[in-house]
């Protein structure tokens, strides 16, 4: 019988050479003790490709008779290869997630209305059976997907034990936050100097944390690339010679942000306090609170008088900044209002200095 290798079928399950070399050996020296499997009046190998090119290549009989299985479809029978090589093996729950994605998708494909024709089985349906079958949660299998359409080459790294999903998803996310710093420092380079001058200026420098994102410790990372204290200081603020400062900092680096207001030009006045409402990271204390400094240069117009020094307000995107900040910003200035570092967040009244 001439047997026909449907590559397809083969390229299912991913190759484990460790594996390869181990049965090649044991072939040799004991010979073949089990049947392949092929697809009953096709003649396609279904189950046992490894054996068969050891047995080929080094003049083994195979042994028979073979298993001959009956299938409806190519579908089936692919569903059937991932299933039985899975519950062979001796899988991890990174690998199940990936024959489990291989299945999924063909699951879906193949019955679009249900197993028996009964109820609507979309993607995300699909995903959940699969997770059951292969003993892992459906949002691994979510991950694996992820993986594959943003770094298809990690999965073999996966499937040979040599990374987990989480280890592979956590390299993407700190690669994707360093391309898009990169494009930032691009950005930066080709921003045009500002010709107009202004009466308030709010702006969240970059300190200089020394802190790369890390997805698996401390995420906390600027959403600019950091500029260090003597880069800041060069700064140029187009400001008024009647102007207001809001400068945002945190804890560490309240000096220094106050030092930076008057190489600014700026006589420092007090502290805005802004309450996250939520615990947050820290070594000595929890942080819970984010600052903004509020500073003056000669006589601006000042016509507030019961704004108080703090916000309580829930913190929400990355370096966002509160909305009753900028209503503050607004009551106490009538004039031209510049957000710098804003990194492409508009808002109306406002002109605005950063990235996109």
């Amino acid at each position: 019988m001439e047997i026909i290798i449907d590559k397809e079928f083969k390229d299912l399950i991913p190759l484990d050479y460790g594996g390869f070399l181990g049965l090649e050996e044991s072939i040799k020296k004991e010979g073949n003790k089990e049947e392949i499997v092929i697809w009953k009046g096709k003649n396609i190998l279904i189950d046992g490709y490894n054996r068969y090119k050891i047995c080929k290549a080094h003049d083994i009989p195979l042994k028979e008779p073979f298993i001959e299985l009956e299938f409806e479809s190519r579908d089936q029978a692919s569903l059937w290869i991932i299933e039985n090589q899975t519950n062979r093996r001796n899988l991890n729950k990174s690998q199940k997630a990936i024959m489990g994605l291989k299945w999924k998708n063909i699951y879906a494909k193949a019955y679009p209305q249900g197993k028996h024709q009964v109820e609507l089985v979309p993607p995300e349906k699909a995903r959940d059976r699969a997770g059951k079958k292969f003993g892992v949660s459906g949002r691994y299998i979510d991950d694996v997907e992820k993986i594959e359409k943003e770094n298809p080459g990690k999965i073999r790294e996966i499937f040979e034990g040599k990374k987990t999903i989480k280890e592979v998803i956590n390299e993407i996310k700190k690669e994707r936050k360093e391309k898009e710093i990169q494009k930032q420092k691009e950005q930066i380079k080709k921003l045009a100097p500002l010709k107009e001058k202004y009466d308030l200026i709010a702006i969240d420098p970059p300190w200089n944390y020394g802190r790369e994102y890390d997805p698996k410790g401390s995420r906390v990372a600027s959403p600019y690339p950091e500029m260090d204290f003597d880069e800041l200081k060069k700064i140029q603020l187009p400001a008024e010679e009647d102007s207001i400062l809001l400068l945002w900092t945190t804890h560490q680096f309240i000096w220094e942000a106050n030092e930076l207001m008057k190489e600014w030009g700026f006589e420092y006045k007090a502290i805005l306090v802004w309450d996250k409402e939520k615990m947050g990271m820290g070594s000595w204390f929890r942080m819970q609170c984010e600052f903004c400094l509020l500073g003056i240069k000669g006589k601006p117009l000042w016509d507030a008088k019961d704004i108080r020094d703090i916000i309580k307000e829930p913190r929400t995107a990355h370096s966002v900044k509160p909305e009753g900040f900028y209503k503050i910003a607004e009551t106490i200035c009538v004039g031209k209002k510049l957000d710098y570092f804003n990194n492409g967040r508009k808002r109306k009244g406002w002109d605005h200095y950063g990235t996109s």
